[in-house]
């Protein structure tokens, strides 16, 4: 008798038929059951990756990989953009992060203002108006820039607030700044001059800031401590060895060597830079010239997050930041990725309303006169002023120059068979 008790032997090639006839009608029933709009060939492969199977939410895709490591970046978006941060609201949010992990290092913000942050964090019932007033003396104070003008980290520091109210005091969640120390009290330009001029190791130094940090609180707490890491754009690549041997060397990848075997980092859906040599004439278009967009698109935008390895994504070249990067694909910067949101949802915000008030003003004014080289005329100086004084909400493409419209590179791929 086999191992099957009384039923017959069948010959092998019989079954895989069966098998991969089955499987054949499942897919179809799959794609069939979602709706899958007509679509270019060319994009195919991702659209078939996204709809045979099911993928995890970014959520349980973030937590698991904390199964597997004890530190997991994200690859912020541009640093005004605030979805991102509902994002991260979420997975911080989930019970599992706040009982497994708890902590977040971030590269926006001077490790100076930590422990201001932890005290505001740990405090309790504090009014709106008591909150507002302490978050804002943080922000204020925040950075080498004469103000980081983002909303969505001021943002953050409130629902943060607001979720450790119903959480016991082991349990609250903590923030933690990880760029290079600086204090505007007592600045002159003289000093400014000299911490412009020596941010070559910056990388290096947040890195070792992050090792610090969770050290402490593991030598605090006991264990291993565990860490959501956020850092902007190529801060959150592995090193990048180009092909004439020269290294770009970033945080993630030091901590990747600081860390070994514990460091997993995860891209968020963006734009990519496709040109421009500086902040002031950067160009912006679609990954992959829209093809992800499109596959996305047509299968719903349904947030998902999955390892680059094993995927078509991952197989695609690294053009998200394509100077020098040729013959690198996304799995070998990055152990994955999110989708969350389309492009067409995401928002940019610029400013904290009331942060600049009378007094604040005259602060501005003093610390622009320190750092003179890079804030230009007295009239340039104004006009910035004036800009930190109100909230502005604008897209990629008031952000910079796009030479093709996100829509209609996405429409070349979506809409019947095309080349």
């Amino acid at each position: 008798m086999n191992r099957q008790g009384s039923r017959p032997n069948r010959p092998l090639g019989l079954l895989l038929l069966l098998s991969t006839a089955i499987q054949l009608f499942v897919t179809a029933c799959e794609r069939t059951d979602r709706k899958v709009p007509p679509h270019s060939p060319d994009i195919d492969r991702y659209v078939t990756f996204l709809t045979v199977g099911d993928r995890l939410a970014p959520v349980d895709y973030v937590l698991g990989l904390f199964d597997q490591a004890d530190v997991v970046v994200l690859g912020e978006r541009l640093h005004s953009e605030t979805t991102q941060y509902d994002l991260v609201m979420d997975i911080i949010s989930d019970p599992r992060f706040i009982e497994q992990v708890g902590n977040i290092f971030t590269e926006i913000g001077s490790i100076s203002t930590e422990p201001g942050i932890t005290r505001f964090l740990d405090a309790e019932g504090l009014t709106d108006a008591e909150r507002d007033a302490w978050r804002m003396r943080i922000y204020r104070d925040f950075s080498r820039e004469v103000l980081w003008g983002r909303f969505n980290y001021y943002d953050m520091l409130g629902r943060v607030y607001d979720l450790n109210q119903s959480l016991a005091r082991e349990r609250k969640i903590h923030l933690h700044p990880v760029d290079k120390p600086f204090r505007w009290e007592g600045m002159t330009r003289e000093a400014y001059d000299r911490e412009m001029s020596s941010t070559g190791d910056r990388d290096l130094r947040i890195a070792e800031n992050v090792v610090n940090g969770l050290h402490a609180i593991a030598a605090a707490h006991g264990g291993t401590a565990k860490a959501l890491v956020i850092m902007n754009f190529r801060h959150a690549f592995t090193h990048l060895v180009f092909p004439n041997g020269d290294t770009l060397h970033n945080a993630t990848g030091y901590l990747m060597e600081m860390l070994p075997g514990q460091v997993r980092n995860v891209m968020i859906n963006s734009v990519a830079i496709v040109g421009g040599t500086s902040d002031a004439d950067i160009e912006l278009g679609l990954v992959q010239d829209g093809r992800w967009d499109a596959a996305f698109e047509v299968t719903g935008d349904r947030p998902v997050g999955f390892d680059f390895d094993g995927s078509p994504f991952g197989m695609d070249g690294f053009d998200y930041f394509p100077f020098g990067t040729e013959g690198m694909t996304y799995a070998d910067i990055f152990t994955g990725f999110i989708f969350y949101q389309p492009v067409s949802a995401h928002r940019l915000v610029e400013g904290v309303p009331g942060i600049v008030n009378d007094s604040f003003a005259s602060e501005l004014r003093r610390r622009m006169d320190i750092a003179a080289s890079y804030y230009g005329t007295d009239e340039e100086r104004e006009t910035y002023l004036a800009s930190r004084a109100r909230v502005d909400t604008v897209s990629y493409e008031t952000t910079a120059r796009v030479p093709v419209p996100f829509r209609t590179a996405m429409d070349r791929w979506i809409g019947g068979p095309k080349r």
